[in-house]
């Protein structure tokens, strides 16, 4: 059987944050419905009570302590992560059975490398919380997610400058869209990660959605013009003069000499 631990840390969604361990910084927008209540303890930040907290704040070197509470037993939870205003939903997990649980020593820093910014939400027998988790002093780009998304944007740059310069032709075109939307969707993502975007909002969706129309709109826009070949008259015109015939002046006849 597996047992998830714990349990209630992660119906109570700060505790699903520390489960998965993708953030080194928290800002906990906690949303608790059913009764569950929740707490973390920061080696730094101190005791905040996440039942009613709007934000929690750690430090990238702080270590972290969770306990939560639910009003009776719960046997499974499943957990749900945003990005582009979406939800992607993880497989159950079962084969528990706990009211009250906690865990110490969790190390913010040994989770840095994967994102800055995360947000899930967590559903369990009878309860619900959701969680906006990120980095306060760590660099948007010092992470798996955030490197990935400027690396992807850059590309996508680079591909929509190249279908600029193309013929504008259809393959042209689809190559400059596809460049766009792949560049976009870095774009986005580093910007979720900066926290300018919320991963929960639909908004998300506008870079990926711009870099496709405008690689389409752009392929070929600033190709080289080939020069026009040149008319028969100019082809004339460019020749160069004929020099006028020079005068040549006969040798003078010798005399005739006289016979002896």
């Amino acid at each position: 059987m597996v047992r998830a631990r714990p349990a209630v840390k992660l119906m109570t969604a700060l505790g699903g944050a520390a489960f998965l361990g993708l953030s080194s910084a928290v800002l906990a927008s906690a949303d608790m419905t059913g009764g569950c209540h929740a707490q973390a303890v920061g080696s730094r930040s101190g005791s905040i009570d996440l039942t009613n907290a709007s934000a929690l704040h750690l430090d990238q070197d702080e270590v972290l302590a969770i306990r939560g509470t639910a009003p009776s037993d719960q046997t499974w939870v499943q957990l749900t992560v945003y990005m582009f205003g979406f939800g992607i939903p993880f497989p159950q997990v079962g084969g528990f059975k706990e009211q009250n649980d906690g865990q110490s020593g969790i190390k913010v820093s040994d989770y840095s490398r994967y994102a800055r910014v995360l947000v899930m939400s967590a559903t369990t027998n009878t309860c619900s919380g959701s969680l906006l988790v990120t980095v306060d002093n760590l660099s948007p780009v010092r992470n798996a997610a955030g490197a990935a998304g400027a690396i992807l944007g850059l590309l996508g740059l680079l591909g929509i400058w190249k279908a600029a310069r193309g013929k504008g032709r259809i393959g042209s075109r689809i190559g400059g869209g596809l460049s766009g939307l792949i560049g976009g969707t870095g774009i986005s993502l580093l910007l979720q990660q900066m926290l300018w975007i919320d991963p929960r909002n639909i908004d998300g969706l506008a870079p990926p959605i711009a870099g496709l129309v405008l690689g389409i709109i752009l392929a070929g826009a600033i190709r080289r013009a080939p020069k026009p070949a040149p008319s028969e008259e100019q082809s004339h015109e460019d020749q160069p003069a004929a020099a006028p015939p020079t005068d040549v002046t006969p040798p003078a006849p010798e005399p005739l000499e006289s016979p002896a």
